[in-house]
Parts: C-alpha cells; structure tokens; sequence
C-alpha cells in the first residue's frame, strides 16, 4: 500500500508540472499573438495617427494664418484712417497758413496802401475759356460793385464784371476786352495795356502803340497809371518779356507777363475806393 500511495503522489506532482508547463506555453503563446497583434496594429495605426496629426497641426497653422490675415487687415484698415486724418490736418494746416499768409499780406497792403479800401475775397471758381472769367465770393452785399480793380499779393489780376448779392464774377488782364492805363517805370512812359487774342494762350498781353523809338527793353516793369476811371495808380501789371514792331504804324507793342495769375491765386483784394484816379 506505501508503494501505491507513493506512486499516486507522483503522478500527481508530474500531472501538476505539465499542466503548469502547458499553461505557460499557452501564455507564451498568446503573449507572442498578442505582440504580433500589437505590432500589426501600431503599423497601421501609427501612420494614420501621425496623417490626422499632421492634419490638425495643419488646420492649425491654416487657421492661425487666416487669424493673421485678419489681423493684418485690421492693422492696414487702422493706418489707412489714420494716414487719411494725418492728410487731412496736413490739408487743412497748410489752408489755415495759406489764409493766414493772405491776411498778413492783406493787412500790410491796407497799412501801404491808405489811399485804398478793400474787400478781401476769395476765387471760387475759373473758366479758363477764350473769355478768362473767375467768380468770387464777395458781392454787392459786401460792397462789391462792376468795374471794381481785383488785385492780388503780386499786383494787378483783372476787374469786376458783373456783381450779385453775395458773390461776383471778373476776368483778368489777358482778356482781350480788357483796357488799363499804364506807365513804363523805368522811361515814365505813359501807354495803354490790352489783351489780346494772339497772345491769350500764351497769358500775356502788350502795352500798344509805343513811339518807335522808345526805349523799352525786356525786364522792365509796367503799373498802372491812375489814367481813367478804374484802376488807382502804381499798382505793379507785369514785367516786359519782348518787344513788336509795326512798321506800317510807326510803333511798337511791350509784351507783358502779367504779376498776377487767376490760375496761381485763390484769395484777392476788391479795391472798393481809391483817392488817387485821375481823370
């Protein structure tokens, strides 16, 4: 009986070892499946984790760039408005020196010229046509009335044509219906300016009828008279640019460059009255 107990003792033990041993094979082997599993799984998977990274961080940078864009807009739309309110402060600064230029110049003509009253006025719109007219405004209800001598910082610009209540119209020196009494400064020489359709284009005009043998050179400076009913005395029209002849009358005509420009001025003088006309 020892002998059969011991026998059963054994086979259990070996019995006990092989299952043991087989359970771990069958471990091995499903930790090797598993492994395996694992592997093949990370192959496919770990492409398709990195593409959707990729993706995100893309629709990121993508998402980020437009956020830029925008940001950029901003930023241009910000500098456009504040570029166009720095333009327009310039605009109105260099207005508000060119008025207060004017008004200076304005006051010491009136302190020169005490012989004279004036209607300061400003030039609102040109027609720069064959007729040369420009509208001001200033009209009768500032004191304003035709055949008013129209003056700038420079000298003599044209005469009042027409005035209504609150603006008036003139036309310049250049015009050919245009007629001044003027003197040669340098010779005294006493003489009539005109316009004149030959040398409208060119913006000048001519003292005519000159003695052929006067002594008008080039530079040399042209005022007004005080002849007529018009325009008061030394008021600078312009300076000499050429000299015509006209043998079949005997005379010469000064061609004149006008001091003042309709197209060069924006704010004038009206000369309202003046105590120095001579008739």
């Amino acid at each position: 009986m020892r002998l059969g107990t011991v026998k059963s003792h054994f086979f259990s033990i070996m019995l006990s070892i092989s299952i043991l041993l087989s359970a771990i094979s069958i471990a091995i082997y499903h930790t090797n499946a598993l492994s395996l599993l694992f592997d093949a799984t990370s192959i496919i998977i770990t492409p398709a984790e990195k593409l959707a990274l990729s993706i995100s961080s893309g629709i990121s940078d993508l998402s980020a760039y437009f956020s830029d864009i925008d940001s950029l807009r901003r930023e241009n739309e910000l500098l456009k408005d504040e570029n166009a309110k720095l333009l327009s402060e310039n605009r109105e600064s260099v207005i508000l020196k060119e008025e207060n230029d004017w008004l200076r110049q304005f006051l010491e003509l009136k302190s020169e010229k005490t012989y004279m009253k004036f209607v300061d006025a400003k030039i609102v719109a040109r027609d720069v046509g064959f007729i040369r007219t420009f509208t001001l405004d200033k009209g009768s209800s500032h004191g304003v009335t035709e055949n008013m001598p129209i003056i700038t910082e420079d000298g003599l610009l044209g005469v009042v044509t027409e005035a209504g209540t609150f603006s008036s119209r003139g036309i310049s020196l250049i015009n050919h219906n245009m007629s001044v009494g003027v003197y040669m400064e340098r010779t005294m020489t006493s003489a009539v300016l005109t316009g004149s359709f030959d040398l409208y284009g060119d913006g000048l005009c001519k003292v005519v009828n000159l003695p052929e043998d006067i002594d008008v050179k080039v530079g040399d400076l042209v005022y007004t008279s005080g002849y007529g009913s018009i325009y008061p005395k030394d008021i600078v029209v312009g300076t000499v640019v050429g000299v015509e002849p006209d043998p079949s009358n005997y005379t010469v005509s000064a061609i004149v460059q006008p001091s003042a420009d309709m197209n060069l001025s924006d704010y004038v003088m009206i000369v309202t009255e003046s105590k120095t006309i001579y008739e």
